[in-house]
C-alpha cells in the first residue's frame, strides 16, 4: 500500500490569487461608473408631470451650442419621453420635455454614449452605464370633503363626501372597490358620480340618523388611472367625520389663477343657498384708496402767480366714500359644498373677503357671525397661451396674426416653421397629443377637442423661417407672413 505526502501550499501564490479575484470583482463593479458620469440632479425618485429634469456631470464638456436648446439625444429615458436637450454649463444638461410625463410611471435614463463621447474632451474617457431611476406620484387619495346637500329629488338632507384624488379615476370602477365603514359595521352609500374625474362624489344613506360622525374609508388594490394601465397595488384607507349639520362653517378659503382669471373658493360644511340675498359678501382691495391717497399728495402742477412767477400747486384727491378699501365686481359660481368668486385679481393687492350672517345654507342654517379673511394672490404663474386655441394652421388668405397670451415670461424666443402642404396630414397624426379640460370645482375632467403638437426637430416635415426673442413688454402680437 503506497502512502501520499500532500504537499504544502504556496501561501505567495494563494495570497496572488486571492487579491486578483478581488481586483476584478471590484472593478467589474464599479466600471459602471465610468470615467465620466453624473454627479448631480435636480430630482429625486418622484418627479412632477411637468418639470424639467438637469444633469451635473463630474467632467466638463466640449459644447458647441451653449443654452442652445437642441435635439440631440444625450440622454435616453425609458419608456420613451420627447422632448430637447439644453447644455446650461460646460458640464450641466437640461432635459425639457415636449409633453408632460405619464403619471404614475416608473422611468429610467442612461447615458448615450455615442453622443457624449463625440462631445468629450477625452475622446477615451468611459460612460458610465449606471442607470438612474425615478417615477412620477402614484395614484392617492389626497383627501376628502365631508359635507350635508339638499336633495333635488325627494328635499330631503343628505351627507355626502367629495373623494378627491391626484389623478382622474372612473367612478363606475370606484365604486365597485370603494367600503365605508362606522366602528367596523359597513354603511350604505352610492356613488353619484360615475363618469371620469379627480373628485367623485359619494352619497351616505341615512347619515343624519348616524350616532357617531366617525367614517373609516377603504379602497381595494386595483384602482386605475382614467385612460392609464396603471392600477393601484395596496389598499387606500381614509379616516374622515361628517360635520355638525345644524352648525355653517367655513372649513377652508382656497384662491388662485384659472385661464389667467383670479379666484377665491369658499369651501363649506353644508350647500349653500343659491338664492342668497345680495350682499351677502363682499371683496374689498386693503389700502387701495389710501395709496391712491399719497399719490395724489405727490402730485403737483405747475401754476402762476400774479407777478408770472412758476409756483408748485398739490392737486386735491377726489373724496370717496371710504378712504381706505374699495370694493371690486366679481361673478358668482355656486357648487355643491361652496361658492367660487371670479374676478379681476391682481398680483399685488391684499383682497378682504367677508360673508355676512345672511349667508345662510339650503338647509336653513346662516352663519353666526361675519366671516373676514384676507386674500393675497401673489404672482400669477408664468404662462404662454394661444388667445384661439381652436385654430390649427395660419392660411395666407387669413387675418396674417397670431395672438399670443403671456404671463410673467420675461424673455420668449418665437419659432415659426412652415410645414408643407404633402407634409401637414403626416404632422398632424403624429406629432399631437390631446387636451383635457377641468371644471372650476374640479368635478369634471373631459378630453378636449383640442391638441397640443410637437415640434419638428428632425426638420423633415417643415422648415425654420423665423427664430427670435420676443419681448413681451414692447411687441403686443406677433404678425407673420405666410408666403
Amino acid at each position: 500500500m503506497k502512502l501520499y505526502h500532500l504537499k504544502k501550499p504556496n501561501l505567495f501564490i494563494i495570497k496572488s490569487l486571492f487579491f486578483f479575484f478581488i481586483s476584478v470583482f471590484i472593478f467589474s463593479g464599479c466600471s459602471k461608473f465610468g470615467d465620466i458620469s453624473v454627479k448631480n440632479k435636480n430630482f429625486d425618485d418622484e418627479v412632477q408631470l411637468s418639470q424639467n429634469l438637469s444633469f451635473t456631470f463630474n467632467k466638463d464638456f466640449s459644447v458647441p451650442d451653449l443654452n442652445e436648446w437642441v435635439s440631440t439625444e444625450f440622454l435616453k429615458i425609458t419608456p420613451e419621453v420627447k422632448g430637447r436637450f439644453k447644455w446650461v454649463a460646460p458640464n450641466e444638461l437640461v432635459f425639457s420635455p415636449n409633453a408632460s410625463f405619464n403619471p404614475a410611471t416608473e422611468y429610467t435614463v442612461e447615458l448615450n454614449r455615442k453622443a457624449l463621447q463625440s462631445i468629450s474632451k477625452d475622446k477615451n474617457a468611459s460612460i458610465s452605464t449606471e442607470e438612474i431611476e425615478f417615477h412620477t406620484p402614484y395614484l392617492k387619495l389626497e383627501g376628502a370633503e365631508s359635507y350635508w346637500i339638499k336633495s333635488r329629488q325627494d328635499g330631503n338632507i343628505t351627507a355626502r363626501i367629495k373623494l378627491k384624488f391626484n389623478y382622474p379615476v372612473n367612478g363606475r370602477e370606484l365604486a365597485n372597490l370603494l367600503k365605508i365603514n362606522q366602528k367596523d359595521a359597513p354603511v350604505a352609500f352610492n356613488v353619484t358620480q360615475t363618469g371620469i374625474s379627480s373628485n367623485i362624489a359619494v352619497e351616505i344613506k341615512g347619515a343624519d340618523k348616524f350616532t357617531s360622525d366617525n367614517l373609516n374609508i377603504l379602497l381595494d388594490k386595483g384602482l386605475s388611472i382614467a385612460n392609464f394601465n396603471y392600477k393601484t397595488k395596496e389598499e387606500i384607507s381614509l379616516q374622515t367625520a361628517l360635520p355638525d349639520l345644524k352648525t355653517l362653517e367655513i372649513l377652508d378659503v382656497q384662491h388662485g389663477f384659472e385661464n389667467n382669471t383670479g379666484f377665491i373658493k369658499v369651501i363649506t360644511n353644508q350647500q349653500l343657498n343659491p338664492e342668497l340675498p345680495q350682499g351677502f359678501f363682499k371683496i374689498e382691495v386693503e389700502n387701495k384708496d389710501k395709496k391712491e391717497e399719497e399719490a395724489n399728495e405727490n402730485n403737483v402742477q405747475i401754476q402762476y402767480d400774479s407777478l408770472g412767477n412758476p409756483v408748485q400747486v398739490k392737486v386735491a384727491a377726489n373724496p370717496k366714500e371710504d378712504k381706505h378699501h374699495s370694493q371690486i365686481s366679481t361673478k358668482v359660481e355656486f357648487t355643491e359644498n361652496g361658492v367660487i368668486f371670479w374676478g379681476d385679481f391682481n398680483e399685488t393687492d391684499n383682497y378682504i373677503l367677508t360673508l355676512s350672517t345672511k349667508t345662510g345654507s339650503a338647509l336653513g342654517v346662516s352663519l353666526e357671525s361675519d366671516f373676514v379673511k384676507d386674500v393675497y394672490f401673489g404672482e400669477m404663474p408664468p404662462t404662454i397661451s394661444f388667445l384661439n386655441k381652436k385654430a390649427i394652421y395660419l392660411s395666407s388668405k387669413g387675418n396674417k396674426n397670431i395672438g399670443l397670451n403671456i404671463v410673467n415670461v420675461p424673455k420668449v424666443n418665437v419659432k415659426i416653421s412652415k410645414i408643407y402642404a404633402n407634409n401637414i396630414l403626416q404632422f398632424m397624426r403624429n406629432n399631437r397629443y390631446q387636451d383635457y379640460n377641468y371644471s372650476s370645482d374640479g368635478l369634471e375632467t373631459t378630453q378636449a377637442k383640442t391638441y397640443t403638437y410637437y415640434d419638428d426637430d428632425s426638420g423633415l416635415l417643415s422648415d425654420v423661417i423665423v427664430q427670435k426673442p420676443l419681448k413681451p413688454e414692447i411687441y403686443q402680437r406677433l404678425t407673420a407672413s405666410v408666403p
